[in-house]
């Protein structure tokens, strides 16, 4: 078993894991403001005890973007949450679907950037994240670029 598919189907969460799940189209994507911590974020939050990696990170696209056909595509990498002890398992995924407004306010303004247009450090919700952001989408357009 790949270690994708080891962090996928995790189920030893105990409320210290975070998944955000990044949603990527071609070589763009696709971030939301929060207008609470003035930043912008991806899909993502608090696993629950017992949940696998995989149902989180599904139940929250589909909680805070309404994007539900996604697929799951790779392990970016695991860093430490900005706010608490908690460890981010981020992820990328595909989904031709736009995000909708959910109505409460956590995330609004969904918006499409590519690697030019992508946020500074200090408007994004974590460095560390940004910079596993940052390495798909280089990734991304090498492959556009070379296509």
């Amino acid at each position: 078993m790949s270690i994708f598919q080891q962090a996928l189907a995790n189920t030893n969460t105990d409320g210290t894991d975070v998944t955000s799940m990044t949603h990527f189209r071609d070589d763009q994507v696709c971030l939301g403001w929060n207008p609470k911590k003035k930043v912008w974020v991806t899909c993502g939050g608090k696993c629950e005890p017992g949940e696998s990696i995989e149902s989180c990170l599904r139940r929250e696209s589909d909680e805070e973007s309404k994007m539900i056909n996604i697929r799951i595509v790779s392990f970016m990498g695991v860093v430490p949450n900005v706010s608490d002890e908690k460890r981010v398992w981020a992820f990328a995924c595909e989904c031709d679907e736009d995000p909708q407004e959910t109505g409460t306010n956590e995330i609004v303004n969904w918006t499409w950037f590519t690697l030019d247009t992508l946020p500074s450090p200090d408007q994004y919700v974590n460095r560390l994240h940004l910079a596993l952001i940052r390495d798909e989408l280089e990734r991304r357009t090498a492959r556009k670029a070379a296509a």
